[in-house]
């Protein structure tokens, strides 16, 4: 550490030269100046680290020389040599920036080291700061390249000596249930925490890339894979135990160079996008099977489709494909995210060169808007958005009025009244609406208050009641007349809804008024 002395006494200067011992102590005393001005013009020659100087100086006084040091050059620590009767003056040099005083006339060597030690780790502190922020600018600016990666390594600070290379990667997620609300978590207390289960593994360094993603550069003697995964596994049933989000961990360890690492870790960490739970993921090339959502001749088939209008079909492609790549997890979630909204971008740009008026098209424009501006951060939130788009869809080209879902399932209603011996599923419902099987079951919900199935046996059971009172016919007869070709199924259905057997129900009903 490079020390500058100003005073205007040459004594007082000579005196604190000869009152420790800095060499021993790692420290060098680089130059000397007699005021503020002259020290101001030697700090670029002698570059100093420690400015220790007086207060009360000619021309500049030390007040004004702290000040201008603060603004000039923050990374230079100063140090107060006051008088008994200087408090006032060294309260003002604290505020500008100085970091600590010396008594002028009662200097001794253990003040003096303690006052060094507290200058060298503000220093310090510093120094790691400016590494830091290095750090995270490289590490967010997606280049790899040789300069970066050297650049990258003398900031670290961790020699290749010290181990094998490994980063992790914590990032922090919201739960569907808490997704409105921002993620509130305290950085320093989640470092520590991450201080506390991983630095038994070895040498580390710790670094925030934004509020909820943390990143831990790590050198690894002699831990295994295994080993990696059991800690961060500990670490996430804390996490899970403490904190109301939904963690993920990417974790690597071979990679041809240092920014590669952890581009590969950034990957496996990605992966938590399928995951419900907390998840820990170590990379490897199996992670990524596919690279895009869509061939060429699935593209071509949704353009055709988009032509056609056919809002059903193009759905029924599309969250096909969605459900086999969320069930093998087979894609980088960002290029599946990226590569659905191309796709999207393709249809809506298809349904936007047909004949549509201008409330018609603004409507298609914010279609698209509910899947392109969804941060997706789980497979929840990106499979809700895209409903959402299909939803909008159907609405803008299915529907001729307001009414014209309710005036289909009410057709529907009545088609299967006259015949509940039809045997009818929600697909036929789907079929007849020209939507998809999910929408057509959303609708029917929302226009008759109880989901389809419920829909379906209560009319067979109103069905039946009647038959039972009514006519003469077989219990046999009446299970098949309502669509019911198992007597036995029907029974217990029938037992189930009313409390009696058929034939218990006919015998307490056939000559009395049916019960409503």
């Amino acid at each position: 550490m490079n020390i500058l002395i100003v005073d205007d006494e040459v004594l007082s200067r000579v005196g604190l030269r000869h009152s420790f011992s800095w060499d021993a102590h790692g420290y060098t005393i680089v130059g000397e100046a007699a005021n503020g001005k002259e020290a101001l013009e030697k700090i670029t020659e002698l570059n100093p680290d420690i400015i220790i100087t007086d207060i009360k100086m000619p021309q500049m006084d030390g007040l004004e020389l702290i000040q201008t040091v603060s603004h000039l050059y923050p990374q230079i620590i100063c140090i107060v040599l006051s008088c008994h009767n200087d408090f006032d003056y060294v309260k003002i040099a604290l505020q500008n920036g100085a970091i600590d005083y010396l008594l002028k006339y009662s200097l001794n060597s253990e003040d003096i080291l303690k006052v060094l030690n507290k200058a060298n780790s503000s220093i310090r502190k510093n120094d790691l700061q400016k590494q830091d922020e290095i750090i995270t600018k490289i590490l967010h600016s997606r280049k790899n390249t040789p300069e970066f990666q050297q650049l990258l390594a003398n900031n670290i600070q961790i020699t290749q000596s010290e181990g094998s290379s490994c980063w992790i990667l914590v990032k922090a997620g919201a739960e569907p249930s808490n997704s409105q609300f921002p993620l509130l978590i305290n950085p320093q207390m989640l470092q520590e925490v991450l201080y506390r289960f991983l630095s038994p593994l070895g040498k580390m360094r710790i670094f925030s890339l934004s509020l909820d993603s943390f990143s831990i550069f790590l050198k690894t003697p002699a831990h295994t894979e295994t080993d990696l995964l059991s800690v961060c596994q500990d670490l996430l049933n804390w996490l899970k135990e403490n904190l109301p989000y939904r963690f993920s961990i990417g974790i690597c360890r071979q990679a041809p160079d240092i920014l590669t690492l952890f581009y590969r870790a950034e990957t496996a960490c990605s992966f938590g996008f399928y995951c419900t739970d907390n998840s820990a993921h170590l990379y490897n090339q199996d992670l990524i099977t596919r690279e895009k959502l869509f061939n060429h001749m699935e593209r071509k088939e949704l353009a055709r489709l988009s032509a056609e209008k056919n809002i059903a079909e193009i759905e029924s492609l599309v969250q096909d494909r969605i459900l086999e790549i969320v069930a093998e997890e087979a894609m980088v979630p960002q290029v599946l995210v990226t590569d659905m909204n191309e796709t999207l971008q393709l249809v809506t740009n298809i349904l936007i060169s047909q004949e549509l008026t201008k409330s018609e098209l603004a409507s298609l424009h914010a279609v698209l808007k509910t899947v392109t501006s969804e941060n997706m951060t789980g497979v929840t939130v990106f499979q809700g958005a895209v409903d959402t788009f299909f939803q909008q869809l159907y609405v803008l080209f299915a529907a001729e009025d307001p009414s014209f879902f309710h005036k289909n399932i009410n057709e529907f209603k009545r088609m299967f009244a006259s015949d509940v011996s039809l045997q009818v599923s929600l697909n036929d419902l789907a079929r007849f609406m020209n939507v998809s099987k999910n929408y057509a079951s959303s609708l029917f919900k929302k226009y008759t208050g109880c989901n389809f199935h419920e829909y379906i046996s209560q009319e067979r059971m109103e069905k039946a009641k009647h038959l039972l009172v009514t006519s003469s016919l077989s219990i046999t007869d009446i299970a098949c007349a309502v669509g019911y070709s198992n007597y036995t199924h029907f029974s217990t259905q029938f037992k189930k809804n009313m409390t009696l057997t058929p034939r218990e129900y006919r015998m307490k009903f056939r000559d009395s008024d049916m019960p409503s």
